[in-house]
């Protein structure tokens, strides 16, 4: 079991993807506008709903959420004041392989207050680890 990878997604309805960065501090690893297409293989398809900016954390092998929350703590520090921010939502992505018996994280109380203070979520996205003796 381990934690694979740790992200913060930013969205907005309103705000364009170069706002968000600039209200991050720095540039996204993704981005995706409003209003563009889901899919280049379907022109008439849905299109997305809201502007989605993603950075990634580079610390990636630990087993606990601190060097990854370092690594972002800089962007989050910077959306403890959403007052130029109008609709942004902000979540930590943290992917997960489970073994047997499932996996279990502890997450420290300074790590809750600073995700906390930016307003910021937390989603578990778990999945069935791929090796057999985990």
């Amino acid at each position: 079991m381990a934690i694979d990878r740790v992200s913060l997604r930013l969205q907005s309805e309103t705000l364009t993807a170069a706002k968000l960065a600039d209200l991050a501090g720095r540039p996204p690893a993704s981005a995706t506008e409003r209003g563009s297409l889901v899919s280049s293989r379907r022109p008439s398809g849905p299109v997305h709903a809201a502007t989605t900016i993603i950075y990634s954390a580079s610390a990636d092998g630990y087993d606990d959420l601190g060097p990854y929350i370092a690594d972002l703590q800089p962007i989050l520090d910077r959306l403890r004041d959403r007052s130029a921010a109008g609709d942004l939502s902000a979540d930590l992505i943290v992917a997960v392989t489970g073994a047997p018996m499932g996996f279990m994280a502890s997450i420290d109380a300074a790590v809750v207050h600073l995700l906390s203070s930016a307003s910021c979520g937390i989603v578990f996205d778990a999945y069935e680890s791929e090796d057999t003796d985990a």
